[in-house]
């Protein structure tokens, strides 16, 4: 079905740009001094309105997060025309189950105090590689909208 190959496609950019940029984010964050936190505060209210607030919402990030977990069990369920079914569509569904499911947790660690009670070994992979994670949903969804029925692809 192509609804679902073009939404996993688009979910799985969208999740790996989302998670990209908040590597980004926290990486300016925590590298700014105290005189530049006071002057990135009034920059960051002028950036938010420049480029929009849409990735930086909670609500959109929570509602792509879950967006991307169902269309990747969708796309396990529903698949599209391939030689082998279950590995040509595979990729794509996991990497969009565990894209969402990255910035699932990354929202729960930010918000929630008893994030330090995680698992050192799930906090390395979710969070701290949630970037490395991003990069390979790209990857993931270019190479499926260029070679749909691709083996391993």
């Amino acid at each position: 079905m192509m609804q679902i190959y073009f939404l996993s496609v688009l979910m799985n950019i969208i999740v790996g740009l989302l998670l990209v940029s908040k590597k980004k984010q926290n990486v300016v964050e925590d590298e700014s001094d105290a005189e530049e936190q006071e002057v990135a505060v009034v920059d960051n209210a002028e950036n938010k309105k420049v480029k929009g607030q849409l990735f930086a919402s909670s609500t959109f990030n929570i509602s792509m997060g879950l967006l991307s977990i169902i269309v990747g069990v969708l796309k396990l369920f529903v698949v599209s025309k391939s030689n082998i079914v279950i590995i040509g569509d595979l990729f794509p569904a996991a990497a969009g189950i565990i894209g969402g499911f990255a910035i699932l947790v990354a929202y729960f660690v930010e918000k929630s105090s008893t994030a330090e009670n995680l698992n050192d070994n799930f906090k390395r992979i979710f969070v701290t590689n949630s970037s490395l994670i991003g990069v390979l949903c790209i990857i993931v969804a270019v190479i499926h909208f260029i070679i749909p029925g691709a083996l391993f692809l």
